[in-house]
């Protein structure tokens, strides 16, 4: 549970208490993620993915450097250097 002074300065009583429907839903699916999102105000963190395409592309580039570079070096090495 809050304390009474956090619970105060969060929902001040003056103030009108607003729910919404998605609110609701997420207070009955997960209590726990609705406190941290619409009592803290906390977000997921945004992950970027690439897609299929771009990895493919990115990966092509870095082997093509990799081939490149002089035979002296093992393979790997030659990754790391790419």
């Amino acid at each position: 549970t809050l304390a009474k002074d956090t619970l105060q300065a969060l929902y001040p009583a003056k103030q009108e208490f607003y729910l919404s429907t998605s609110g609701l839903t997420e207070f009955y699916r997960n209590e726990y993620r609705y406190f941290l999102r619409y009592v803290l105000g906390l977000q997921e963190e945004l992950r970027l993915r690439p897609d299929a395409r771009s990895h493919g592309n990115f990966l092509h580039r870095i082997f093509e450097r990799a081939l490149q570079l002089p035979n002296d070096d093992s393979f790997d090495q030659r990754l790391e250097q790419a």
